[in-house]
């Protein structure tokens, strides 16, 4: 169930089952699931709850965020993004190790490394 900020009440319902993932916009809600042993990025829309496409992907990780129509995540150590106009996927970075707590605005998109005790913050413009 998607909540509502102002009022607190119930704005959209959608049946994901096995969720591992979350990320939310004013228009699409993207999750990541796994369906007999392959990961999945299913996306609706935010208002209706209608299903607006799915796109199978490898090894997601249980981080993502969203921007638009734009859906960044991650698989392993690389970072992706998924247009969801097109259906497209493709690998904007590597990191050096797994990627933490990514984060999109616009064409800005943030994540944190942990490397030897310390944390590092990249980030790079689309």
């Amino acid at each position: 169930m998607i909540g509502s900020a102002q009022g607190g009440g119930v704005h959209t319902r959608i049946a994901a089952p096995g969720v591992r993932a979350l990320a939310t916009s004013n228009k699409i809600v993207a999750v990541v699931t796994r369906r007999d042993g392959v990961d999945w990025i299913d996306y609706y829309d935010a208002h209706t709850g209608a299903a607006r496409g799915k796109v199978n992907v490898t090894r997601a990780g249980n981080t993502m965020a969203i921007s638009g129509s734009r859906v960044v995540f991650s698989s392993g150590k690389s970072i992706r993004t998924l247009n969801t106009r097109t259906r497209k996927i493709r690998v904007i970075a590597v990191a050096n190790v797994l990627p933490v707590g990514l984060s999109v605005d616009g064409a800005r998109v943030a994540w944190a490394e942990n490397i030897r005790g310390s944390a590092h913050i990249r980030s790079m413009h689309l």
